[in-house]
């Protein structure tokens, strides 16, 4: 009982400093980018909106697989409770290197977000979402503007402001019925 106590507690590290790591990373990222602490690849280092960015995905990835890490542990453990003292030593010790596993993989995660959000030199990428959302009286607007231009140019018949009604009119669509993901 004594082993499956210690083992318990070595398999709950990793989950309980997920938790612990990612609140601070999320909601108190390093102030400076540095080489020794923090969220360090080459792709976030570029600048502190970057840093910033990245600290705060990592660390949101890190609070809810750390609270599922936490839960598999301890329902998987208590399933080997009053096992042999070899058992639990041994699925304590896989136990832990799957724990590993998603630390790995949010660096990947982490990494494709960045990729989504900036671009090669740190610029961050707007999409049509994010306008909408920072900018609604603005889309309001535009929209409001199209149909006003809409109705005039369609009051005249000649050939020029039909010319500037179509090209109007593919430049209106370009920019609103644009997908999500895609960035202007």
């Amino acid at each position: 009982m004594g082993f499956w106590v210690f083992m318990f507690c070595c398999d709950l590290l990793i989950p309980l400093v997920m938790l612990f790591a990612g609140r601070m990373m999320q909601y108190h990222p390093p102030r400076k980018i540095n080489f020794v602490l923090g969220y360090r690849t080459a792709r976030s280092m570029k600048n502190r909106e970057t840093w910033v960015f990245a600290h705060r995905e990592c660390g949101r990835l890190w609070q809810r697989w750390g609270w599922g890490e936490l839960i598999a542990t301890v329902v998987l453990m208590l399933l080997f409770l009053g096992e042999k003292t070899e058992s639990v030593g041994i699925f304590g010790g896989i136990l832990c290197l799957l724990q590993i596993v998603p630390l790995l993989v949010s660096i990947f995660v982490v990494e494709k977000k960045l990729q989504a959000a900036f671009d090669e030199n740190g610029v961050r990428r707007r999409c049509m979402a994010c306008l909408k959302r920072e900018y609604p009286a603005m889309v309001i607007l535009s929209f409001y503007a199209f149909f006003v231009f809409r109705s005039l140019i369609s009051s005249w018949r000649c050939p020029v402001t039909l010319l500037l009604r179509l090209v109007l009119l593919q430049v209106i669509q370009c920019i609103f019925h644009t997908n999500h993901h895609q960035f202007i």
